[in-house]
């Protein structure tokens, strides 16, 4: 009975001395129901949706091949293999077909020739046949030719490596002077604008998450983020039970390779009464929030957290929407106590 005489007096105490106190500067925050989720945190990987390992695509020797670091635009020339054969397979089809095309024009010629004479009866028909067939033949071999030369300008054309896309160069694979058979690596090439961060997510997850809502990523060396939702790949891995989600990271200072906290949602979104972390006060085992009175005091009210997302904390207290809390300068207030704003 005395202890709690005793507890009544001191709080009466605080109180009047609070009262007493001049007004505390502080910044407050009206509170409204908030739609938020409770969340999972989970590691993510920066990923560039565009990473190639380049490769040869003909035989040949290693002329040239862009440095390491290197900014290539799309059409660059990236890398140049020793092409003097692949040349002179050029040269040498535009010369077949040049023959193919001046006996084509005799076959036609002998063809109009020998026909004029079966009409006169001083030709067999038999020689019109045997003309018709070497026209045809000269023909074929004409279009196999003008195939091969197509085909001997696209592999002189391959001998000279072009970026496909805009990005760095990550990583050489070669160096000049090497002969390299078709298909050898040559380099990374990396697009550091298209980005992606990739999350392994649990099955739990799917049924709360699709494409295009907002998530919220973390870590220690960047401000906190909200990315959308690229793609949400629904296919598990029967091992770990996991599905691969895909959020949209363009234009952000972020690093290939960066590991990131990505807070996923657990539950379907509700409204609750959601304050700032700023809000929340912790003395010892008691947590508690001021509110400002409509006389302009701090009435201190206990709060259970449910739950956070990112800034925000989903409370279990008496607050109600439109109350103003404080967000700043809670720290050393007293209950009762003049707060000014």
């Amino acid at each position: 009975m005395n202890r709690c005489v005793t507890f009544v007096v001191l709080l009466w105490t605080l109180t009047a001395v609070a009262q007493e106190m001049p007004p505390a500067q502080v910044e407050v925050i009206q509170v409204e129901p908030r739609q938020l989720s409770p969340t999972m945190e989970l590691q993510g990987n920066v990923v560039s949706r565009q990473d190639a390992l380049m490769s040869v695509q003909v035989e040949g020797q290693l002329e040239f091949i862009v440095s390491e670091g290197s900014r290539v635009s799309k059409g660059d020339i990236i890398a140049k293999q020793d092409n003097a054969v692949l040349r002179w397979q050029v040269e040498r089809e535009q010369a077949n077909i040049t023959a193919l095309e001046a006996e084509l024009t005799f076959r036609k010629s002998e063809v109009e020739r020998i026909d004029v004479l079966a009409r006169q009866n001083n030709a067999s028909k038999t020689q019109l046949q045997l003309e018709l067939s070497r026209k045809a033949r000269t023909e074929s071999d004409l279009a196999v030719a003008k195939a091969n030369l197509a085909e001997a300008k696209k592999r002189l054309a391959d001998s000279h490596v072009k970026a496909p896309f805009d990005g760095v160069v990550a990583m050489r694979h070669a160096m000049i002077g090497e002969y390299l058979s078709v298909g050898a690596p040559l380099m990374r090439l990396v697009d550091l604008t298209n980005l992606d961060v990739t999350v392994a997510t649990p099955l739990s997850v799917l049924p709360h998450l699709k494409e295009g809502d907002t998530i919220m990523v973390s870590a220690a060396t960047i401000n906190k983020l909200s990315l959308p939702v690229r793609k949400v790949i629904p296919v598990g891995d029967v091992s770990s039970r996991m599905f691969e989600v895909r959020l949209a990271a363009n234009e952000q200072a972020l690093a290939v390779g960066q590991a990131l906290r990505v807070h996923m949602p657990m539950a379907p979104s509700q409204m609750s009464i959601a304050v700032p972390r700023d809000a929340m006060v912790i003395r010892g085992a008691q947590t508690f929030i001021y509110r400002v009175t409509a006389d302009s005091q701090a009435e201190q009210i206990p709060a259970t957290l449910k739950f956070a997302v990112g800034d925000w904390v989903a409370v279990d207290s008496a607050l109600q929407s439109g109350d103003k809390v404080i967000i700043r300068g809670a720290e050393r207030l007293m209950p009762g106590q003049s707060v000014q704003y």
